[in-house]
């Protein structure tokens, strides 16, 4: 990373580079739920270009572009039958190599204000990614060969704050639509079920998908010269639709899920003479593992939560109702004047 302010430190910019190579990435596992174990092997390299200012106003903005590329390559290892009906058939122990690679450009603006002199600000954001999916796994959950893809997504966002000597208080409103499509490709000439040929290069699938997601965050921070304390409650809403098509058995279907999600938060600051604990404790609920009813006996559960996954459900899902406890505990030491 390299930083530098320039205009009497009015005006600054910055520049990143992260790269790593990841061994494994948490939850995939659980989307491959039939198999004996999954080994994951991937990278990501991350650019960025960043400009903050103040103006004369007491107005500041900020602008970032970014690149990020993701590559996983996941190898599932099938090492047991699996009863499918009566009388009992197994499946044979067999490895299924899926890659999943996503590439994103970012661009994000942001501004706030003072109303006046009354200690209120007011600001709003919008980000905007456009990601192309090369490649994306054939999971379980939903085995439909799917890929290549793109996907647009974007925040907008309004806010309003308040401080003024010990109290700090903070709300906004987020919506973020999302557009993505992903599709299958003919690799050989095809023909579908009523005889109809499908040339190299059409599409055997095709997966639309529209999300009409929403946060809204409301906070408030009460600091006094040795104790301080804060909490805060955030509400997320998630709506999609899928409209899929199959040109192999010349098919539509149309799948809408929606659930919200309730994160309250606690936390606080005690100072004492030569250091300071800080503590900072939320749960959710609302959320869950889905997963789709299939013609077994068992449904099939997966973990996605947070993660970027492009996963086009093959029927109904189910949900298994999970709370998420986070805390936190920092102890910070100054060192030096």
């Amino acid at each position: 990373m390299y930083g530098r302010s320039l205009r009497g430190k009015k005006l600054s910019f910055g520049i990143s580079l992260f790269a790593a190579n990841l061994s494994s990435l948490e939850g995939v596992e659980l989307l491959y739920p039939q198999s004996w174990s999954v080994q994951q092997d991937g990278k990501i390299i991350d650019t960025r270009l960043g400009i903050s200012g103040t103006l004369a106003s007491g107005a500041e903005f900020e602008s970032l572009i970014l690149f990020n590329q993701f590559k996983m390559t996941h190898l599932v290892n099938y090492n047991f039958g699996w009863f499918i009906d009566s009388p009992a058939q197994i499946i044979p122990a067999y490895q299924e190599e899926n890659r999943d690679q996503t590439n994103t450009w970012g661009f994000h603006l942001g501004y706030s204000m003072p109303i006046q002199n009354s200690g209120w600000r007011i600001g709003s954001i919008l980000t905007t990614n456009y990601m192309t999916h090369p490649k994306i796994p054939n999971y379980e959950l939903m085995n439909i060969l799917r890929d290549p893809g793109k996907t647009w997504a974007y925040n907008i966002g309004v806010g309003f704050g308040y401080k003024k000597e010990t109290l700090t208080f903070g709300t906004d409103f987020i919506y973020e639509p999302i557009w993505s499509n992903t599709w299958a490709e003919v690799l050989s000439p095809t023909e579908d079920i009523y005889g109809k040929l499908l040339q190299v290069g059409d599409k055997t699938v095709d997966n639309k998908f529209v999300f009409s997601n929403s946060i809204f965050q409301i906070g408030i921070r009460q600091q006094e010269k040795s104790f301080g304390f804060q909490i805060g409650m955030q509400v997320r809403t998630i709506h999609y639709q899928l409209k899929q098509t199959n040109y192999i058995f010349v098919s539509q279907r149309k799948q809408i899920e929606s659930w919200t999600e309730w994160t309250p938060s606690l936390g606080f600051i005690i100072k004492l003479e030569n250091f300071q604990i800080h503590y900072d404790g939320r749960f959710t609920t609302g959320t869950g593992q889905p997963g789709v009813r299939s013609n077994m006996f068992l449904s099939r559960d997966f973990a996605a939560s947070n993660a970027n996954y492009i996963v086009a459900p093959s029927g109904p899902l189910t949900l298994n109702e999970t709370v998420v406890f986070s805390h936190r505990i920092s102890i910070i030491i100054p060192v030096g004047d």
